[in-house]
């Protein structure tokens, strides 16, 4: 939570970090080049401008800065919403075929939900028991991997780390199997 309240101040940062939105990226690349050359005329190259062009470059940042912080109090929680509403009937779907043990039709949906909000931590973690499920156990322990990294899987630890434990025993499970009508030959 603490990474979320440093880059509410960066402008274009929450756009860029939480929405992987490009032009959010621009906006944050631009301002650090601004910060970046305010700091070198302010220390390094005094001589390069005026003190007054420099104040008035650091009074904008700072505008810039606050402005982004208020901004962010409507554009961060949208960014955060892992799922819309209305997709929260296909994880449910997804949920359904799960259960009934049509892998296929799961995935699909599960597939679809992730093109959408690839953020969607529940709808990764059911994807990856599709995939142990249907014997990709290699697949569901990198979107495991990759899971494990991101921010808003804090509160899904628990249930990430009992998955990859059902997938090696899975993996297990097929090695001894394997393993068996080899020796009785």
């Amino acid at each position: 939570m603490s990474t979320l309240l440093v880059i509410r101040c960066w402008p274009g940062l929450p756009a860029a970090w939480l929405g992987s939105d490009f032009k959010g990226l621009c906006i944050a690349i631009l301002f650090g080049w601004t910060v970046s050359l305010n700091l070198l005329l302010s220390f390094v190259w005094r001589d390069w401008a005026s003190n007054l062009f420099v104040a008035g470059l650091w009074f904008l940042i700072c505008g810039a800065m606050v402005v982004e912080a208020v901004r962010s109090n409507w554009v961060v929680p949208a960014l955060l919403r892992l799922r819309a509403p209305d997709l929260s009937q296909d994880f449910s779907l997804a949920q359904t075929e799960y259960l009934r043990g049509d892998w296929i039709s799961a995935e699909a949906i599960l597939l679809h939900l992730l093109k959408e909000y690839p953020r969607d931590i529940e709808a990764q973690l059911l994807l990856a028991g599709v995939l142990r499920r249907t014997g990709r156990r290699s697949a569901a322990l990198r979107r495991l991997a990759d899971m494990q990294l991101q921010d808003a899987a804090g509160i899904w630890q628990h249930e990430i780390l009992r998955e990859i434990e059902l997938v090696q025993l899975a993996a297990a499970a097929a090695q001894d199997s394997t393993e068996l009508p080899a020796q009785n030959a």
